[in-house]
């Protein structure tokens, strides 16, 4: 929890590069990206509050093994955590995108806004390591012990809907609002 705690606060500097670049590209890039960055948000927090259901998930060590425990959980974190990182085709990288080439279309490097996507860009690639960390303990690391997770009817329905909604929004953009990026 505390990885996702730091992730908002560099996913807040990219909003605030969308509020910069309002006036001129108009709201679409700051939506898009609230959206989508909402939807894969709480559908992290979604996965690890089931996974808490039946245990703990206080430490990334919790997650072992969970693409053995519950598949659908693993792949929906799998989406959802790709999408925070901003990795095509999701709509984490297209919400992403569009702020960022908003903020370069106002001034280019030339202005103070270019400079911070820039730098939003680089963190973003240091961001990816500790989003990978979280996927190598959920997808790769095993738990010989852990059983299979019993997960609710509802949660499934609802976390598998979150992550077909990222993926959607990631190759068809212009759903949501008829946006055109």
């Amino acid at each position: 929890r505390r990885i996702l705690a730091y992730s908002a606060i560099a996913h807040a500097g990219a909003m605030l590069i969308g509020v910069i670049t309002g006036g001129t590209a108009g709201p679409a890039p700051l939506f898009f990206y609230l959206t989508t960055y909402g939807i894969a948000t709480i559908g992290t927090f979604g996965v690890l509050g089931v996974i808490e259901r039946t245990g703990t998930c206080d430490a990334l060590g919790d997650l072992d093994g969970l693409h053995r425990r519950s598949p659908l959980l693993a792949t929906c974190l799998l989406v959802f955590i790709l999408s925070l990182a901003g990795i095509p085709p999701l709509a984490g990288f297209v919400g992403k995108f569009a702020v960022f080439s908003a903020a370069f279309r106002l001034n280019g490097l030339n202005g103070m806004a270019g400079w911070l996507a820039l730098v939003a860009i680089a963190m973003s690639a240091v961001g990816l390591y500790y989003y990978l960390l979280v996927l190598k303990h959920a997808l790769v690391a095993k738990d010989q012990d852990a059983p299979a997770l019993a997960v609710p009817l509802s949660a499934q329905v609802v976390l598998a809907t979150m992550a077909l909604t990222l993926v959607v929004l990631g190759v068809a953009p212009s759903l949501l609002l008829g946006l055109k990026f």
